[in-house]
Parts: C-alpha cells; sequence; structure tokens
C-alpha cells in the first residue's frame, strides 16, 4: 500500500518515481550516499543524518506522515503475557520476544528490560513464535495480520495481544542531497504525503 501511495505523487508533483527492493541497510546506506533520493520509514533521531524528514518546528511533521503502522506483540494462545500501555509493563515474559532485524520496535522492547531476539522478518518470526522458542514476536499489524489470515492453520496457536505496542507513523524521507538541490520540490512531495493519505 506505501508503494501505491509514493507512485500517486506523480499524480500531484512533477516527478518521476522508480523503485528498487533493496534490504534494509543497504536502502539507509543508499539514502545516506545519496544514491537513492527517497526511503520510506519511521521517524528515529539517529536516522537523521543519513536523510531528512517533513519537519515541523524541529519535529516529525505527522501531518505529513505518509501512513501509519501499529506493532503488536503476539503471542501463543495458551500465553500468560499482559501488555498494560498505561504503566509500559510487559508482564509473564520468560523467554526471548522476537522481532525482525533493524525493526524500531527493538529500542521499545529494550527499553522494557525483555530479553530481544531480533530475527528474519515477520513470517520468520512466527515460525519460532509457533515452534515455542520464542514468548512472543513484536511485528508490524499490517504484514503479521496477512500472513496469519493466509496461513490459518499453521499459526492457529497465535493470537494477537491487545493494545497495540505502538503506533509509528511513517515518513518519505528525502536524502540530503536531493533536499539540498530541490528543496521546494522536497517540501511539496512532502505536501503531496499528506494529501495522498
Amino acid at each position: 500500500a506505501r508503494v501505491e501511495m509514493v507512485k500517486k505523487i506523480e499524480t500531484l508533483v512533477p516527478v518521476n518515481i522508480r523503485f528498487k527492493r533493496m534490504s534494509w541497510k543497504r536502502a539507509l546506506l543508499s539514502l545516506e550516499l545519496g544514491k537513492a533520493d527517497g526511503l520510506i520509514a519511521s521517524y528515529k533521531e539517529e536516522r537523521k543524518s543519513v536523510g531528512r524528514y517533513p519537519l515541523r518546528n524541529g519535529l516529525p511533521d505527522r501531518t505529513r506522515r505518509l501512513d501509519q503502522s501499529s506493532y503488536y506483540l503476539y503471542v501463543l494462545k495458551t500465553s500468560k503475557i499482559t501488555w498494560s500501555p498505561d504503566t509500559k509493563t510487559l508482564a509473564g515474559v520468560r523467554r526471548p520476544i522476537g522481532a525482525p532485524t533493524g525493526y524500531s520496535v527493538i529500542s521499545l522492547l529494550d527499553h522494557l528490560r525483555v530479553q530481544v531476539d531480533e530475527y528474519g522478518n515477520a513470517a520468520d518470526n512466527l515460525d519460532k513464535l509457533a515452534a515455542g522458542r520464542l514468548d512472543g514476536a513484536a511485528l508490524l499489524e499490517f504484514d503479521t495480520d496477512r500472513i496469519l489470515f493466509r496461513e490459518k492453520i499453521k499459526y492457529a496457536g497465535v493470537k494477537k495481544l491487545e493494545p497495540a505496542l505502538n503506533l509509528k507513523p511513517y515518513y518519505l524521507m528525502i536524502s540530503h542531497q536531493f533536499y539540498a538541490k530541490y528543496p521546494l520540490l522536497s517540501e511539496t512531495i512532502w505536501d503531496a504525503c499528506s494529501t495522498i493519505r
């Protein structure tokens, strides 16, 4: 869905958008080096050295986000784990919590003082959870719910723990090089993200 949203920018702004799939680390490096002009990413303070976010008063401008995703903890239906967002307490965890490599939810899990097993993608983590090697997996709702729907039998013992661990806005980051060359166009692109959303 995000790819389609970015592609629609062409209907509002005079740009030609081409996509290239690559690993997360390679994508960040490509943006930093100016080999890629844009990247869809959540906000992390340390990423500001890699590229630019749409800002207002020095903070990410949520009105110009591309969209928003939710991280949930997926557990086995027999699990006794509880999540309290008010007190930021994840209780009943005995084994590691899985999370895809490089995902921003890892910093939240570290803050909650649980052991994190950083590995692979959503499906990899669901496999480890279903096999009983994890107490839970912190995953993006959109991707994970789609997998659970497609693989109902395989993941019959897995459930989504309510409420969400975290709501994450996602932005179209723009390389520092592109922004330096086209500042007005960059701002117009971010305005288009708001319109399209």
